[in-house]
């Protein structure tokens, strides 16, 4: 059998002391986000028992970033759970015809520095061989070190793959790579690593492969169906084909990132629009709206009359503090100006609570409405939950829209990571669209990535959402600009004509 096509690239495995129970799993998967195409199992220690449960959990994990999965040694294990492959050594090489008759999948087999041996295995069916150590190994320090130039020999001699193997690091990768060896297995200088993913990077990178760019985007709030385009993205391993490896930072409650966007903690926020300007600084960056949906204030159906007569209300909110309060109010003042009745400030109280509004509404009587309530969530909910209710949007009272959100990035990032950047933005659309054709698919990623039980309400929600994804990102100076004036006149955000033009602002 042949695997020569998938039989390339970073090779890591993991080791009993670098790569401890309590964190493998993270780590392996931080190697996989930088490109790993193969991980192998090496577990001297563990139970037979617990090495099927990690090796099933591992190629689960590969598999998710097509990547291959190698268990090391362990023959009876291997055949019993029907894995992608095995590597075997010196112990099992009399073993082999027998194996390889046993085992369909991946047979590989270290040759150490012995060509001629390798070249027995291949005719016996082998699927590669791995040669080495190169180089003094920390994890197998009394190892034999092998000419470097086994590998060039090995080539000419050999037609199945050939992995370099041993005490392998990035200070002496251009040296193995000279001699362009099909994979490269790593160990130490991997798992040693502060920074996995981008240690794995410089690795596949040598390989020819798509380069690797990490990308952090922060969200808003936590994780909802607004961000089905990322998940699909990712789940799709959209963004990985496009050389983004794209990590999601998920707040326990609102974010405003501006701080760590501006020191280069992330890469891009999402935001709804306001903040561009409300939390403005020098080289933020638009680089466009990704969805739009109504927003705006609700008030239970029951208590429009006392609304509408200018009696003290109480409104839950998930945020209470004197610049969303002053949205708020300005939204109901301009409603009561547009159906002629008077509306005064100290008749309305807004009070902090979460973002669960109807269930607040229904739970406590005492609230009368609810605020930063937007028609894809809260809309849907009140019509599955049969909750009557008058919901005030821009349709209803005349304020500019601000409930959508934008990616966010500042000039240093676009300067460093611009292609990247391009290339997210580009994959972004047309995960839109493709969420937008394959409704039930994007469900299923939805719940998948999200881990949330599947229920009719989120159905419903998800639905309601796909169609208000955008599929033409851009920086549009002009889409925000009823909304900059309407918080301008609200005194609370003040721009000159350059700052506001440089944030829309694109080069090249």
């Amino acid at each position: 059998m042949s695997h020569k096509k998938e039989l390339k690239g970073l090779y890591v495995i993991t080791d009993d002391t670098l790569t401890p129970q309590k964190s493998l799993y993270t780590q392996v998967e931080s190697a996989l986000k930088g490109g790993a195409t193969i991980v192998q199992l090496r577990d001297k220690h563990s139970t037979d028992k617990e090495i099927a449960k990690k090796a099933l959990s591992l190629q689960s994990l590969c598999h998710k970033y097509d990547a291959l999965f190698i268990l090391n040694d362990k023959v009876a294990l291997a055949i019993l759970l029907g894995l992608d492959g095995l590597h075997i050594g010196k112990s099992d090489h009399d073993n082999f015809l027998e194996i390889r008759k046993s085992f369909d999948g991946i047979i590989g087999v270290s040759c150490y520095g012995d060509i001629s041996l390798a070249e027995e295995f291949e005719k016996l069916g082998a699927d590669y061989v791995a040669f080495g150590s190169f180089y003094t190994s920390a994890t197998k320090p009394d190892s034999n070190i092998v000419p470097i130039n086994t590998i060039k020999i090995a080539k000419n001699r050999l037609d199945i793959p050939i992995c370099a193997i041993g005490g392998i690091s990035t200070q002496n990768l251009d040296e193995v790579m000279y001699y362009r060896p099909d994979m490269v297995s790593v160990i130490s200088d991997i798992w040693s690593s502060s920074d996995i993913i981008k240690q794995s990077q410089l690795y596949t990178n040598k390989f020819g492969k798509t380069k690797m760019t990490t990308i952090k985007i922060a969200l808003e709030w936590f994780l909802n169906p607004d961000h089905l385009p990322m998940i699909v993205g990712i789940e799709s391993k959209a963004y990985q084909k496009a050389g983004i490896n794209l990590e999601i930072i998920q707040p326990t409650e609102h974010y405003d990132g501006f701080e760590d966007l501006k020191n280069g903690v992330i890469d891009i926020h999402c935001n709804e629009p306001l903040h561009l300007f409300e939390h403005h600084f020098d080289g933020l960056k638009s680089m466009g709206c990704f969805f739009e949906t109504r927003g705006g204030v609700m008030i239970r159906a029951d208590r429009v009359a006392k609304f509408k007569a200018n009696e003290k209300i109480k409104i839950t909110t998930p945020a209470s503090n004197p610049i969303t309060n002053k949205i708020g109010f300005e939204i109901l003042k301009r409603y009561a100006e547009k159906n002629n009745f008077e509306l005064t400030r100290e008749n309305v109280e807004f009070v902090e609570t979460d973002f669960w509004h109807i269930n607040n509404m229904k739970n406590d009587d005492s609230f009368d409405g609810a605020w930063l309530c937007f028609y894809n969530f809260e809309g849907i909910e009140a019509e599955f939950e049969n909750f009557d209710n008058l919901f005030i949007d821009q349709y209803e009272s005349p304020y500019p829209n601000f409930s959508a959100l934008e990616f966010m990035t500042t000039e240093r990032r676009v300067a460093e990571k611009g292609e990247a950047l391009c290339k997210f933005i580009e994959v972004t659309n047309s995960m839109a669209e493709y969420c937008q054709n394959n409704v039930s698919d994007a469900k299923e990623m939805y719940y998948n990535y999200s881990k949330e039980t599947q229920s009719e309400l989120m159905d419903k929600i998800i639905e309601d959402t796909i169609p208000r994804l955008q599929k033409e990102i851009k920086a549009d100076d002009k889409r925000w600009f009823e909304l900059y004036k309407f918080l301008e006149k609200l005194e609370l955000v003040k721009l000159s004509d350059v700052e506001y033009t440089k944030i829309w602002e694109t080069k090249g």
